[in-house]
Formats: C-alpha cells, sequence, structure tokens
C-alpha cells in the first residue's frame, strides 16, 4: 500500500526489517489493514524491550 517507517522512542528512523522479525512474511499486508490513530502512527510494537512505533507515509509524499 504505502511506504511504512519504524521510528524508536527517540524519534529516530530504523530499518523496517524488525517488521518482519515481527510480523513474519506477511508483514506488509497485516499493516495495511490498520487504519492510522489521529496522531498519525498505525501501531506500537516491543522488541527486546524497546519501543517502537509504525508510520505509514500517505500517498503522493515522498
Amino acid at each position: 500500500m504505502g511506504k511504512y517507517i519504524v521510528k524508536d522512542t527517540g524519534d529516530k528512523e530504523i530499518s523496517i526489517d524488525i517488521l518482519k522479525l515481527r510480523y513474519g512474511r506477511l508483514w506488509e499486508a497485516a499493516l495495511d489493514r490498520l487504519t492510522p490513530r489521529p496522531d498519525g502512527y498505525l501501531t506500537r510494537i516491543k522488541h527486546k524491550g524497546e519501543k517502537f512505533r509504525i508510520f505509514r507515509e500517505p500517498f503522493g509524499d515522498k
């Protein structure tokens, strides 16, 4: 659907490889079903004790 962005608690962008670890091969299909929350992120995940926020860029943005 769109490009996905993962940010840590310091608002630093990290690799989307963490999504593959969390959701497996179908990570994109799983995230395509989510509707963004009012503050812009799709969901939060926790990995090895750290929290991450997942965003989807709107269509047309670079």
